[in-house]
């Protein structure tokens, strides 16, 4: 939602659904990349978090370029943007509570298609323009403190991001942790949560969420919410959410099944 673009918890319940108006005043929010792409000329442009949709190449991968539509055939779920902007409603809600978290994470790395998009700029990674737009939005660090906004930048799949964000929530003390994703990723995201308790015990007592930024992005505009619906509801029977809704579910059944690979199909 550029510009316009635009919890069930009994005990510790990973996923939290859109009917609960409860605010989880997490320690640590953690914002997971969902693509950026270069917009402009070369020489003269930007890179920024993705639309809801981002371009792939002919096999499927992304390509870092602009997109221009839902229903274009090399077409898939981005988001970058929207999320940005859900995590900045989220971190002014928590400071209207009272409550800001003691940290907040772009778990956001160099993905692949950046290797060929931007070759000459080996620091790039998801997190940075991911965090630039976070700030315009909030001024996260002068409220929290630079050491408090901080990018994973060396994760390459979502296991790895919610893996790294925990270990380094915890290294600091943190026991409440929200993750904020687009409502189709929320499914994948949590198994390696749920993985990751089977595997680390110890880790068991903490309160994880994962959060729809969809709900968060509502809130924003909700002096416009025919606008947000009419979004929403072409975002979701598009052809681009299709393609990714399908990739999403069969990761995290191979995760759950211990065949996720973390790229192509699963």
């Amino acid at each position: 939602m550029e510009g316009k673009e635009m919890r069930k918890s009994e005990k510790q319940e990973t996923v939290t659904t859109p009917e609960s108006k409860e605010l989880f005043k997490t320690e640590c929010l953690v914002i997971p990349g969902h693509g950026i792409e270069f917009v402009g000329e070369e020489g003269n442009g930007k890179w920024k978090p993705t639309r809801l949709v981002q371009g792939i190449d002919d096999k499927g991968w992304r390509t870092g370029k602009r997109n221009p539509g839902l229903d274009d055939e090399k077409a898939i779920v981005g988001g970058g943007n929207a999320v940005v902007l859900a995590g900045a409603q989220y971190f002014r809600d928590l400071e209207k509570s009272g409550s800001l978290p003691r940290l907040v994470i772009f778990a956001a790395g160099r993905a692949g298609y950046l290797e060929k998009s931007a070759p000459d700029d080996p620091l790039l990674c998801e997190g940075v323009p991911m965090m630039e737009s976070f700030e315009k939005e909030t001024s996260a660090t002068e409220l929290i403190g630079k050491d408090g906004v901080v990018i994973i930048s060396g994760t390459k799949t979502t296991r790895d991001d919610v893996e790294r964000s925990i270990e380094l929530a915890v290294s600091k003390g943190l026991t409440k942790i929200a993750f904020l994703l687009l409502e189709l990723r929320l499914e994948r995201a949590s198994v390696f949560w749920e993985i990751m308790k089977k595997e680390r015990p110890e880790l068991a007592s903490l309160d994880v969420r994962f959060l729809a930024a969809e709900d968060f992005l509502k809130e924003r505009y909700k002096n416009h919410p025919e606008l947000v619906d009419k979004i929403l509801s072409e975002f979701k029977s598009s052809k681009a959410f299709g393609k990714t809704d399908e990739a999403e579910k069969g990761g995290a059944q191979a995760a759950r099944e211990g065949k996720y690979t973390g790229k192509g199909k699963y």
